[in-house]
């Protein structure tokens, strides 16, 4: 068996099948039907995406007619991994006459010259030949000949049955065709060696099936797709592969970089340490800069170690962390010998920190004993948790306001937050000990790193830009990396603080853009005039590579030679790469939409644009039913402009994707559909899923990722809200990112206690199918020895973990209570009896911290006791390692000592916080041992001891500073907090201003602005703003802590809370969301009422919702607010009384029980005088709808109406319907102001309406043409005129809207053109 062993894309396996067209459709049905199914099984269930390549499935005519079926056949081969060819009696497609056959060849001979020799062949050969024959053995091949006998039989069949042209595909062609399969046949016979499988004579499709199959699973599970032994290898590989990939398609004839090679070569060559940045702006080249470099200095010095990371290039290639691993890795395989211990030896789902400092979402199965080698469970030493121990300081005497302060309960968040810290630390030294192992080798290291403005930083925290990569290196090690202009912070960094030595990058020169320009073109056989050429490197634009490079790539692919300065300038008109993109574009629907699929470009382009992570050329297909020949086409014209990372397609550059946004996504419904389109694609993923056993995460992640952002992306709450309950899918978000999952769910509306609910439930329903599933032997578990809900409760686990990030007490709460029971039910079930045990008090501890966090501290305090001696017990008899029994017990001091802080028992509070102290910085606790500090210090703020408290929280400062030494997490963030809450009890206003901005900036910019852990930094800001009576920050500051109030679930009648919480209302009702606001209005307005502050409301707020319930027939609820608000001096506005008449039009009051004086329209414009909507209410209502024209004349009357507002009240009754008093207005109007030309044009207008154009003809006879400025009066003389016989005078007023009918409405032209055809028509007559 020969042939590759690798897939070309290691994350996608295809397989080219060839045959004839007809004759062979019962080989591909029963390979379809029974076999590719399972080589998808095989494949998926490494993690790689198999797509069988048949480009027999019918040719577009457009293909046909641009005879690209041959380029395109080849050009797809050469993608594949394996080639399977099959023959029956009947050649194929031939002919050296067949002139459509030889344009085939014309089209492909330039990129296959081999072509020429084969000219006679059949397409179906051809494909043989360079799938096989060129070079047996490169490409592992199967290939199978049918028994004559089989197609003789079929033939006959078919003629018998006067079929004629059915028993053709059976039959040969002819004698030449006979003997060139024959002589095909011996050909392959020969090299049968160097291939997997040859079959001469397969008896009938099924066994030839068969074969093919058996050749394919033997090579995919025995060659190519095993893994070597080391998975960590393997995916090591894998994303070299991709490095490779991205390194390729950078490389392709990159001119320019002379000056700049030379620049870097000096790097390479100097005997000192060299630091260099590259900064440029995007689009200039820098990343093919260096991936042309990193060739040549591989190139021209072997013994240099350039280890190389482009940022971007793979899904996990933009983490500090793996950029440093990766780095450190390819270091190792370049020494002679490797470490013991690689830095791939700590996995994120099993291995955690010793010192309990990390805690990730769980995973399936780790199965360890938590209270050992797998813990980092939460614990009791980061209470810098807001939620859990934010309590609210004493009694301000100033203002009476209150300010918080940020406790530190043990917060998994922080944890997790830290080991990633820690993560990253080890990186650093393992990557400087290999740095260093490479210099006592004398070996050169280059470290080569590309798009660090791409760094993907974790979200909760806020990282120093450049931290991670090491400053101070051995003196053989250089380093380059790259950066857009767009990043001065860390260009700054590098340059200022680092000493790098900064490279510039500018705009390609006039020869170098000359000489691109030329080669690039020659590379497609085509050439420019030099006028030509001239006149595309003279544009000011081609300076920028990308632009110049997509000029070009348009004009290699531009047919008519005849029409080239014709599309040269086209092309030049473009003034940005955004503009060069719709030309792209044009271009593209021109040349690849079809008859059968007329939008096929506009498709492709649209799901690519609105999905969230690209998509795989197999989704493409599926989602939209491509045939090879539609698809391949079209992939092969877009390759330039769109990038595969990890398999999935996503636009090259962004200019390219607006672009396609705004030709053909510009409408709501447009990307709403396009977007409903891949939901429903990933949606069938994601329900073809089994909980267990729980599928790898790299089969999670395509419908998890696209599924939630489409959803969020088109506001689909409840689609949303299913795909996120989903067990799997949460399995996969909260494993990858659990703030992006926090955000997610906040678009879907729910509170976050309903959401632990749903994923109670969910597990309840997933624990009994299980079950059921197992006992019928349905399903059959990994590991027998663990029941079912043993193998799940990582998936509750995970729930617990993200309402504690989500400072959500009550869902905690309830999943904890869950866990519990289900830990304590399998008593005698767990084979490990010990780890049962560990898991409950570790999960007992977390309800302990929870019940204090809801003020049920009693019963915290209670399991807080009883979890302190089940690891004080364990710990005294051996049974429980010493040093992860103390640590625990730590635990349980701190959240001992939080509950007497929050009870104000300030002394027994500081005594568990110094316990807990004591046995961090025992086992050298960092971030643990600055947590009790923080509380302490909060002990003495309590005591009133502000100048103590100061001293503390700065040693908290620094223990945390030293800990998080490449971020600056929340944690620091509260000792801010806390700094500036002591300087405000000392008095000291501005220190503590500096604090509380520093806090609330560095907590937005760590966790987004409304994460729970920025409530207490937003109120103390509040609190500090109302001293210096800046209201408006104030009340920016208290809206935003709303959001906080919401997730805790703070219920009282605290007068703030309700305040934030109408603010919130007030957001809502902004962005039109009024059955999201509603809720919020209710309780803000029950206690307003209870309370009595309704004179604190925001009237905005209630009217929007009166509003609402009006138009929505809900009339007394809008009554009670009205009503209310009416009798309120200091908050009722016009509005209010406006919005009472509204309602008493819709809803009438009976004459039993009328509206009170004080409600009514009547008693609002005594107090609002000057209000015109109430004008226009009582205009329009209690008089034009009524027709109640005396009325309106007395009430106009008594206003002293001017003629601006008779014309108002004209409009209004025209509006109404009601133009017989629209006409008595405006006559009884001319009669009080008979010269006033604008009512004079506006009864023309009137009358005009009613068609009594006598009467308007001695009014348009007393206007004055010159002063007459609204075209629609001058239509209307013109009609009058006209319908007057007056045709001449008509003419002239129409004259005047002919001058200037470029501006005039649609409508408007449509009727002055009408009116001058039928004159003009009139007038020949």
């Amino acid at each position: 068996m020969t042939g590759t062993s690798k897939l070309k894309d290691p994350r996608t396996c295809r397989i080219f099948f060839s045959s004839p067209f007809g004759g062979m459709e019962e080989e591909r049905e029963e390979l379809t039907r029974k076999y590719f199914p399972q080589i998808h099984h095989l494949c998926n269930s490494r993690g790689i995406q198999f797509v069988a390549v048949d480009m027999r499935w019918g040719i577009t005519s457009e293909a046909a007619e641009n005879a690209q079926t041959v380029s395109i056949c080849l050009r797809e081969l050469d993608r594949c991994d394996i080639f399977v060819g099959f023959y029956g009696q009947r050649y194929g497609w031939h002919g050296i006459d067949n002139k459509n056959i030889q344009r085939n060849i014309d089209n492909a001979v330039g990129r296959y010259p081999w072509l020429e020799d084969f000219r006679d062949r059949s397409v179906t050969e051809l494909e043989f030949v360079h799938g096989h024959l060129n070079n047996p053995g490169a490409l592992p091949a199967c290939i199978c000949f049918r028994d004559k006998s089989y197609d003789e039989e079929r033939a006959s069949i078919l003629e018998t049955s006067g079929d004629d042209k059915g028993a053709k595909r059976y039959q040969s062609e002819g004698d030449e065709a006979s003997r060139r399969l024959a002589s095909l046949r011996d050909r392959i016979h020969d090299t049968r060696d160097k291939t997997l499988a040859v079959h001469m004579d397969y008896l009938n499709p099924k066994e030839g099936a068969k074969h093919m199959f058996t050749a394919i699973w033997e090579h995919l599970n025995n060659v190519m797709l095993t893994r070597d032994g080391d998975e960590a290898e393997s995916e090591r590989l894998l994303e070299l592969a991709d490095h490779h990939a991205f390194m390729a398609s950078r490389q392709a004839l990159y001119i320019g970089g002379d000056h700049y090679f030379q620049q870097l070569n000096t790097v390479l060559s100097s005997d000192i340490t060299e630091k260099v940045v590259l900064v440029a702006e995007a689009g200039q080249g820098k990343s093919s800069l260096l991936a042309n470099w990193v060739s040549q200095a591989q190139d021209s010095d072997p013994t240099a170690i350039i280890a190389y990371h482009f940022i971007g290039s793979s899904k996990d290639s933009s983490t500090k962390t793996n950029i440093l691993k990766r780095l450190t890795t390819e270091i190792t395989e370049a020494l002679p010998e490797k470490k013991q211990e690689s830095s791939e030896s700590k996995t994120d789902d099993t291995t955690k920190s010793t010192d309990s400092e990390g805690k990730k979402p769980a995973v399936e199965d780790t199965g360890k004993n938590k209270g050992q080698g797998d813990q980092g469970e939460v614990t009791l030493e980061d209470t810098d948790q807001d939620s859990k121990g934010r309590v609210e300081s004493s009694k301000e005497k100033e203002d009476g306001s209150k300010d918080k302060a940020d406790t530190n309960n043990n917060s998994e968040d922080n944890k997790k937050k830290s080991e990633k810290s820690k993560d990253v630390r080890e990186m650093m030294t393992l990557l400087m000990g290999e740095l260093d192992r490479a210099r006592t080798e004398g070996r050169v290291v280059v470290i080569v790193i590309d798009g660090l403005d791409k760094i993907e930083e974790t979200f909760g925290k806020i990282a120093k830009p450049v931290s991670w990569l090491p400053d101070k290196i051995p003196d053989n090690v250089k380093i380059v990396v790259s950066v857009l202009d767009t990043e001065p912070g860390i260009i700054e960094e590098l340059v200022t603080a680092r000493k790098y030595r900064k490279i510039t990058l500018g705009g390609l020169q006039l020869e170098d853009r000359t000489q691109l320009c030329e080669k690039t073109l020659k590379e497609s056989g085509k050439e420019l005039s030099k006028q030509q050429l001239q006149r595309i490197v003279d544009k000011d634009q081609t300076e920028n590579a990308l632009f110049l490079k997509i000029i070009i790539a348009e004009l290699s692919v531009f047919g008519s030679f005849r029409k080239l300065d014709e599309k040269i300038d086209d092309l030049l008109t473009s003034n940005s790469i955004r503009d060069l993109c719709v030309k792209v574009l044009e271009r593209l629907e021109s040349d690849y939409n079809t008859a059968e699929q007329p939008d096929l470009v506009q498709e492709v382009l649209k799901l690519l644009q609105v999905s969230h992570e690209g998509l795989t050329e197999t989704e493409l297909k599926e989602i939209l039913d491509l045939s090879p020949h539609v698809w391949s086409p079209l992939y092969f014209a877009l390759e330039q402009y769109v990038v595969v990372q990890s398999g999935l397609i996503s636009f090259a550059f962004s200019e390219l994707g607006k672009a396609v946004a705004e030709r053909y996504l510009n409408l709501t419904e447009d990307r709403s559909a396009s977007a409903k389109c891949l939901i429903s694609y990933f949606d069938k993923k994601r329900k073809a899923f089994d909980i267990s056993p729980t599928p790898a995460k790299s089969l999670l992640r395509r419908p998890a990722m696209e599924l939630s952002w489409l959803q969020k992306q088109i506001d689909d709450k409840d689609g949303l809200t299913t795909t996120l309950s989903d067990l799997l899918m949460f399995h996969f978000l909260v494993g990858k990112n659990e703030y992006e999952l926090f955000e997610l769910w906040k678009s879907t509306g729910h509170t976050f206690t309903d959401i632990a609910d749903m994923y109670v439930k969910s597990f309840d329903k997933a624990l009994v199918e299980v079950y059921c599933l197992e006992k019928d032997s349905l399903i059959e578990p990994k590991d027998r020895s663990k029941t079912p809900g043993q193998r799940l409760l990582f998936l509750l686990e995970n729930v617990r973990f993200f309402m504690d990030m989500a400072s959500c007490i009550e869902g905690s709460i309830r999943t904890l209570k869950r866990i519990t029971q289900l830990l304590e039910n399998l008593e005698g079930k767990w084979k490990e009896e010990s780890q049962r045990l560990e898991l409950l008090a570790e999960h007992q501890y977390y309800l302990a911290c929870s019940d204090c966090d809801s003020g049920n501290y009693k019963r915290g305090e209670e399991l807080h006791k009883k979890v302190m001696k089940y690891w004080r017990t364990g710990v005294q008899s051996g049974e429980i390692d010493k040093k992860l029994g103390e640590e625990r017990m730590a635990w349980c001091y701190n959240g001992l000592g939080l509950t007497h802080y929050y009870q104000k028992q300030y002394i027994e509070g500081e005594m568990m916080f110094r316990d807990s102290l004591a046995i961090h910085e025992k086992h050298k606790n960092i971030c643990s041992a600055a947590d009790c500090w923080t509380n302490i210090g909060l002990i003495k703020l309590g005591l009133k001891k502000p100048k103590e408290a100061i001293k503390i929280f700065e040693e908290a400062l620094r223990l945390y500073e030293e800990h998080y030494f490449d971020s600056v997490p929340h944690s620091i963030g509260n000792v801010y907090t806390n700094l500036a809450l002591a300087y405000r009890r000392d008095n000291q206003l501005d220190q503590a201003e500096e604090f509380y901005q520093k806090s609330l900036e560095l907590k937005i910019n760590a966790v987004g602005s409304e994460h729970p852990i920025i409530a207490t930094a937003y109120m103390n800001l509040g609190t500090l703003y109302m001293f210096r009576k800046n209201y408006l920050k104030v009340q920016q500051f208290t809206e935003k802590a709303l959001h906080i109030y919401k997730i805790n679930q703070l219920h009282g009648d605290h007068r703030s809370y309700w305040q934030c919480k109408e603010n919130m209302a007030n957001c809502l009702l902004k962005q039109n969301k009024i059955e999201e606001a509603e809720p919020y209005f209710w309780d803000v307005f029950d206690v307003q009422i209870r309370l009595g502050f309704l004179a604190d409301c925001l009237p905005y707020v209630h009217h929007t919702i009166s509003e609402h319930y009006i138009n929505s027939d809900q009339f007394d609820k809008a009554d009670r607010i009205l009503t209310a608000l009416s009798h309120c001096k200091e908050r009722r506005r016009a509005k209010t009384f406006l919005l009472l008449d509204i309602l008493d039009q819709k809803h009438p009051r009976s004459d039993v029980n009328p509206r009170p004086r004080e409600e009514t329209l009547e008693y609002g414009m005594e107090l609002f005088p000057r209000n015109e909507d109430l004008f226009e209410q009582q205009v329009r209502v209690h008089h034009v709808a009524r027709g109640d024209l005396e009325g309106l004349e007395e009430f106009l009357t008594a206003r002293g109406a001017e003629a601006e507002i008779y014309e108002q009240v004209v409009d209004w009754c025209e509006e109404e319907g009601k133009p017989g008093i629209a006409a008595e207005v405006i006559d009884r109007a001319l009669h009080k102001f008979p010269d006033n030309q604008m009512l004079i044009g506006k009864s023309v207008s009137v009358w005009c309406s009613v068609k009594q154009f006598e009467k308007a003809l001695p009014l348009v006879q007393q206007l004055d043409s010159e002063g007459v400025h609204s075209d629609e009066v001058r239509l209307n003389c013109a009609r009058t005129l006209h319908q007057c016989s007056e045709n001449e005078a008509a003419y002239q007023w129409l004259k005047k809207l002919l001058t200037s009918i470029g501006s005039l409405s649609d409508e408007m032209k449509q009727e002055v053109e009408a009116l001058k055809e039928k004159m003009d028509a009139e007038a020949k007559l």
